[in-house]
């Protein structure tokens, strides 16, 4: 179990770095994420989504969600003051797009 501090990571930066070492298979994304002691725990959604799926392919659904984050998340570092606000609309997304389907699909 974890129980240090959580590391920060930079995923937009990790993603940049992925794409311009040409780093696509999931056993090469396993091995790049090795330098990160607890990514898998602390991360695990993020981590999830990008050994899972194509960084490339802009119509896989997480890759959208990815995207959607790293975009919002841009934007609050340009607009600090709306932190509280870009965040809701991360959370909003998420909820709407991801967890209310994978809920509505465990009822049926």
């Amino acid at each position: 179990m974890n129980t240090s501090k959580k590391q920060i990571l930079n995923f937009k930066n990790i993603i940049d770095d992925l794409k311009k070492n040409n780093i696509n298979t999931k056993s090469e994304k396993i091995d790049y994420f090795k330098k990160y002691k607890y990514v898998k725990e602390d991360y695990s959604f993020l981590y999830n989504i990008i050994i899972e799926h194509d960084l490339y392919n802009e119509d896989i659904f997480e890759i959208k969600m990815l995207n959607m984050m790293l975009t919002k998340l841009d934007e609050i570092i340009q607009e600090p003051h709306k932190k509280t606000e870009k965040e809701k609309e991360i959370g909003q997304v998420l909820v709407d797009k991801y967890v209310t389907p994978l809920l509505d699909k465990d009822k049926n």
